[in-house]
C-alpha cells in the first residue's frame, strides 16, 4: 500500500473515535493525526451528521490546515487577519463561490467548537450589550453568536440563517395569504388601448403566475418538471400530469427523476387558476407567439415573449415575488422548492400517510420505485383527495383585488 504524502483525509477508525465508528473521517499529516480537526470530525460523527456532509467538512478542514502549514501558522495562534488570508487561499484554488462559502462556514464552526468561551471572546471580540445582543438559537453558530460578536474578518461571508424553517416545512399560512394577495393584485390597470402588446403581456403573466403557484402547491413538480409540462401532458379528467423527457426540451435541463406521473385533485379550488390560464391566459400567449413569429412549443407555460420558460424565468418570478413581499432571500429562502414543501406540509397536517407524501413529492428512498408506482393506486389517490378536502385552503383576499 502506498504511503500517503502530506496532509490527507482518512475514512474509518481513528485514535479519537466513539463507540459507533463504522464510517468516520479524520485528518492526517502523513502518519500523524491532526488532533484538533480529527477530534472535531469525530464529534460531528457522534452527533449523527450525514456522511456526505462530514466528508465536506473534512475537506474544508484539510484546506485550512494545509493553509496553516504553508504559512507556518499555529491553529491556536489564529487571528481574524489569518482568516482573511485563508479566503484568498480558497480563491486561488478556483473553487465555486458556493463551495468557498460552505468551506468558510465549516471552518468557522471548527474554530467555535475548539475554543473555550474565554478564547472565543479574545478572538471574536466583546459580547454585545442591551438590545443589540443577538438572541441565542440552535447550533454551534448560534451559540457562538450568543457568546460574542463575530469578527467581520471571519464572517463577512454569511451562510443562510440556520433557524430558517421555510425550506423544510414550507410557508406559514399568513405568508401564503400574502403570496396569493400579491399575485391577485398584480392585475394590470386597464390602459387606453387594451389591445396593446404590453397590456396583453402583463395580463398573460397575471394568469400564468397564479396558475404556476396553484400547480406547485397541488402537484409539487420540481422546477425542471414544471417548465417541461406540455399542453397534451395535462389530463384534467384523470387528474394527472405526465412528465415526458422530449429531445426538443433537453435544453431546459435534466429531469432529476426522469419520466413520471404527477397527480392533482380535480375538484380542488386551486384548479380555478389553472383553468383560467388554459381558457384565457394561454390564448393570450398564443397570440403573442404568433405576433413574435416564435414556433409554438406547445408547453403549458411560457415567458412574456412566448418562448419556453427556463430555470432563470422561474427564478425571476420568485425573486420578483420575494421583493414585493419584503422577503430577504439571503436569510429566508423563497423559491419553487418552498412551494413543494408548502403543499406537503398541508397534506401532513391533514393526516396524510408518510408514504403518500413521499409519492406526492417524488422523494427517493430505498423503496422509491414502489412509492412512485403506488402513486397511481386508488388508495393513495383517495387518501390525498381526502386530505386536500380537509386541509386549509388559502385563497386571495378579494377585498384587496
Amino acid at each position: 500500500m502506498r504511503k500517503p504524502v502530506g496532509m490527507h483525509i482518512r475514512s474509518g477508525r481513528s485514535p479519537y473515535h466513539g463507540a459507533d465508528n463504522s464510517v468516520a473521517y479524520s485528518l492526517w499529516d502523513e502518519a500523524l493525526p491532526v488532533v484538533p480537526a480529527t477530534a472535531w470530525l469525530q464529534h460531528l460523527h457522534r452527533n449523527g451528521l450525514e456522511e456526505s456532509t462530514r466528508e465536506g467538512y473534512a475537506v474544508a478542514a484539510l484546506h485550512l490546515f494545509k493553509f496553516l502549514k504553508q504559512d507556518e501558522i499555529g491553529f491556536w495562534d489564529l487571528e481574524g487577519r489569518h482568516i482573511q488570508s485563508f479566503k484568498s487561499y480558497l480563491n486561488q484554488l478556483g473553487l465555486k463561490p458556493t463551495t468557498r462559502k460552505a468551506y468558510l462556514s465549516a471552518v468557522s464552526q471548527l474554530i467555535a467548537w475548539a475554543m473555550s468561551p474565554a478564547e472565543r471572546k479574545r478572538f471574536f471580540g466583546e459580547q454585545a450589550k442591551g438590545p443589540a445582543r443577538r438572541k441565542p438559537g440552535k447550533g454551534v453558530m448560534a451559540k457562538l453568536q450568543s457568546d460574542a460578536i463575530a469578527d467581520p474578518d471571519l464572517f463577512s461571508i454569511r451562510i443562510r440563517n440556520k433557524s430558517n424553517t421555510y425550506r423544510k416545512h414550507g410557508l406559514p399560512p399568513a405568508l401564503q395569504q400574502r403570496v396569493w394577495d400579491a399575485l391577485e393584485t398584480a392585475f394590470p390597470p386597464r390602459p387606453r388601448k387594451p389591445e396593446s402588446l404590453k397590456y396583453r403581456q402583463a395580463k398573460m403573466l397575471w394568469y400564468r403566475n397564479r396558475a404556476i403557484w396553484a400547480l406547485l402547491i397541488m402537484s409539487a413538480p420540481r422546477k425542471s418538471e414544471l417548465i417541461r409540462i406540455g399542453l397534451d401532458d395535462l389530463d384534467p379528467e384523470a387528474g394527472t400530469i405526465a412528465v415526458v423527457d422530449r429531445p426538443e426540451h433537453r435544453q431546459l435541463g435534466r429531469l432529476k427523476l426522469g419520466e413520471r406521473i404527477l397527480w392533482f385533485p380535480t375538484a380542488h379550488p386551486y384548479m380555478r387558476f389553472v383553468d383560467e390560464w388554459l381558457l384565457y391566459g394561454r390564448q393570450l400567449a398564443e397570440e403573442i407567439i404568433a405576433e413574435k413569429q416564435v414556433p409554438d412549443h406547445r408547453l403549458l407555460f411560457c415567458t412574456i415573449t412566448g418562448s419556453p420558460m427556463t430555470r432563470g424565468a422561474v427564478h425571476h418570478l420568485f425573486d420578483t415575488l420575494a421583493k414585493k413581499l419584503g422577503i430577504d432571500k439571503k436569510t429566508r429562502p423563497f423559491s419553487c422548492h418552498i412551494a413543494r414543501h408548502t403543499g406537503a406540509t398541508i397534506l401532513k397536517k391533514a393526516g396524510a400517510d408518510p408514504g403518500a407524501i413521499q409519492a406526492y413529492l417524488g422523494h427517493g428512498s430505498i423503496n422509491s420505485q414502489d412509492a412512485y408506482t403506488a402513486l397511481d393506486t386508488p388508495d393513495i389517490r383517495e387518501m390525498l383527495t381526502r386530505c386536500w378536502s380537509n386541509g386549509p385552503v388559502i385563497l386571495p383576499d378579494q377585498k384587496s383585488a
